[in-house]
């Protein structure tokens, strides 16, 4: 989940993903810790010339993450020659099956992988690509911004609040086609908002800026928000009114 929280600090991303992401705990540990280390050492053991194909895609994690990762094998003064594909890019050129594709998160068969990878592998990164990218990623390190989209072609950092306006258009929505009592399950709204964002911003993200809406004022909750399954939400008029 490169796309938010602070990216300079270690602990202090662990620290505002407790506070802010519907994670339990061990899940965290697990995922960025345990898992975390056991990719670092994979990419540590791949031997000395050994080609590295880096998979990215149009959006803000993954672009973000490849950037990381030429960083790290310059860190560690790694020859290995480097390739890198874009499967939003190579999959639009070779007008692949579109089951399971978005335009910015594409999640693709092990045929679609495996077609990109024979016919877009292409050739590896020159040291001035790399170089490239491993800076950007130290300047993406700096930025305080806790949300950064893939715009324009580039990584652009942006208020918490980006997606709010289409949260709330999407609640309002799910509340006119399937309330119960006037209250919406907040996965159904999550969900949609989800999919009609086509993948440019985290599912858990958005559930944290509803809970946050609902916390400022814009929703009624019945239940108790800890997981995206235990609450629903009901939108207010702008008087406070319940809708």
């Amino acid at each position: 989940m490169f796309d938010i929280g602070p990216l300079s600090d270690k602990m202090e991303r662990y620290i505002w993903l407790q506070n802010h992401i519907n994670i339990y705990e061990h899940s965290i540990d697990e995922e960025f810790g345990k898992k975390f280390n056991q990719a670092m050492d994979e990419l540590n053991r791949i031997p000395p010339h050994c080609p590295v194909i880096l998979w990215t895609a149009n959006n803000a994690h993954e672009q973000i993450f490849h950037r990381y990762i030429l960083d790290y094998l310059r860190k560690n003064e790694s020859e290995n020659p480097v390739y890198l594909i874009n499967a939003s890019i190579a999959y639009g050129e070779l007008e692949l099956s579109p089951l399971g594709f978005s335009e910015h998160y594409p999640e693709l068969e092990p045929e679609q992988l495996k077609s990109i990878l024979l016919n877009r592998l292409g050739e590896p990164l020159s040291a001035e690509a790399k170089k490239h990218y491993a800076d950007e990623w130290l300047k993406l390190k700096e930025p305080v911004a806790m949300l950064r989209v893939w715009k324009e072609g580039k990584i652009q950092g942006v208020p918490e609040s980006y997606f709010d306006q289409e949260i709330l258009y999407f609640a309002k929505e799910a509340q006119r086609e399937h309330a119960e009592n006037g209250f919406v399950k907040a996965g159904r709204i999550i969900g949609e908002a989800y999919g009609q964002l086509e993948g440019r911003v985290n599912f858990m993200y958005l559930e944290y800026r509803l809970r946050t809406l609902a916390f400022e004022g814009h929703f009624d909750i019945k239940g108790i928000p800890k997981s995206i399954s235990h609450y629903s939400v009901r939108l207010k008029d702008k008087e406070g009114d319940t809708q």
